[in-house]
Order: C-alpha cells, then sequence, then structure tokens
C-alpha cells in the first residue's frame, strides 16, 4: 500500500470522506488542505513526512505510525500494544542520539588525522635537524682528523730536521 492509500485509509477509518472532507481532517491535524491533498492524489512524490505521522497519531493515538510511515503492522494499535508509538518515539531518539556521537567521533578522527599530519612534518623537520647536526659532527670529527694528521707530519718533520 502506498502513502497515498494509506492515508486514505485513515481518512475512511475516520469515517471521513478522502474527497470531501481533507479540510476537516487537515485541520484536525494542524496541516493544511493542500499538504494532505498532494499526498492523496500523489502529487509532487508526496509522502507522508515523520512530522505528518506524528501529527496523525497525536491527534488519533489509535493509528500505528510505523504503518502510517511503513505500511509494516497493522493500521490500528491494539490494547495490548498502545505502546507502539512510544517504543517508536523511543527509538527514533535513540538513533538521533547514536547518529550524533557517530558525528562527534567522526569529528574527533578528522581531528586526529589532522593532528598526525601535523607531527608527521614536525617529525620531518627533527629529521632533517638530525641529519643536518650528524653531517656537522661528521664533518667536525673529520676535521679533528685532518688536523691530527696535519700535527703528525709537522711532529715528523720537526723531529726529521733535528
Amino acid at each position: 500500500m502506498n502513502d497515498s492509500e494509506r492515508l486514505i485509509e485513515i481518512m475512511k477509518h475516520l469515517v471521513l470522506s478522502p474527497l470531501g472532507e481533507q479540510s476537516r481532517f487537515a485541520r484536525s491535524i494542524n496541516y493544511s488542505q493542500d499538504a494532505i491533498n498532494k499526498v492523496v492524489r500523489g502529487r509532487d512524490k508526496a509522502e507522508i513526512s515523520k512530522k505528518m505521522a506524528s501529527a496523525i497519531v497525536n491527534k488519533y493515538p489509535i493509528f500505528n505510525k510505523a504503518w502510517i510511515l511503513t505500511d509494516i503492522g497493522k493500521m490500528l494499535i491494539k490494547e495490548d500494544d498502545s505502546n507502539s508509538n512510544e517504543r517508536i518515539f523511543k527509538i527514533e531518539v535513540e538513533h538521533n542520539q547514536l547518529k550524533r556521537i557517530l558525528e562527534d567521533r567522526n569529528d574527533i578522527i578528522e581531528q586526529q588525522k589532522r593532528l598526525i599530519e601535523y607531527l608527521n612534518k614536525e617529525l620531518e623537520q627533527v629529521r632533517k635537524l638530525a641529519n643536518a647536526k650528524e653531517d656537522i659532527i661528521i664533518e667536525r670529527v673529520m676535521e679533528n682528523i685532518i688536523s691530527k694528521k696535519f700535527e703528525e707530519k709537522i711532529l715528523k718533520i720537526i723531529r726529521n730536521n733535528e
């Protein structure tokens, strides 16, 4: 059953003519007749929104919100299943909370990625500095070696000249 057919079924159950009393039904759930008419006639691919389903259930709690939105289950809530809409609401709230948690975690992951990128750049700079210092140390060691060899040659020359 599509959205149009479900909305017509709701109005029939309320003993309202889907075509003649749309305005009364629309007013009862605080919607415009045009919005209801669009769904009933299937204009502009209009669907029953969550907001519209909530408005229907708030005014007429005998209807099953899950059925209104998805055509799953029964149109009417039985006495022993009267908390079905409350369960749907709780599930929607939990879904929204989980969605926010997921978004927060994704934000944290993005921040961590940026931090890793920054730290990798810093590490590269440290490596460059370490390599430069290593080159300087090697250069100084070589200078010392050359200097000692030069000293040895000079001492050798001096000894030979004595």
